[in-house]
């Protein structure tokens, strides 16, 4: 199952994530997101919870690229994590 999980917007106009997971490996997401697009800045990558949605802005702008694909992108990312 993905940490991210829903890309429809809730009634305080936060997507659905697993907040819990994405927050104890946002760390190695960050760095694996900066290591592919240098172009990232530590603000772009600023992550605080209840705020995805802005993240997930920042990154679309910064990126260029659709919600749809960067939700995908971190899911690709956690699903590489190791057990």
């Amino acid at each position: 199952m993905d940490v991210i999980t829903d890309v429809t917007e809730g009634s305080y106009g936060a997507a659905a994530f697993d907040a819990l997971d994405l927050r104890g490996q946002w760390n190695n997401i960050k760095g694996k997101l900066k290591q592919k697009y240098s172009q990232l800045t530590d603000d772009d990558l600023e992550y605080m919870e209840g705020k995805e949605n802005e993240l997930i802005g920042r990154l679309q702008r910064k990126l260029g690229k659709t919600k749809n694909q960067i939700m995908d992108l971190i899911n690709s990312f956690i699903s590489e994590k190791s057990y």
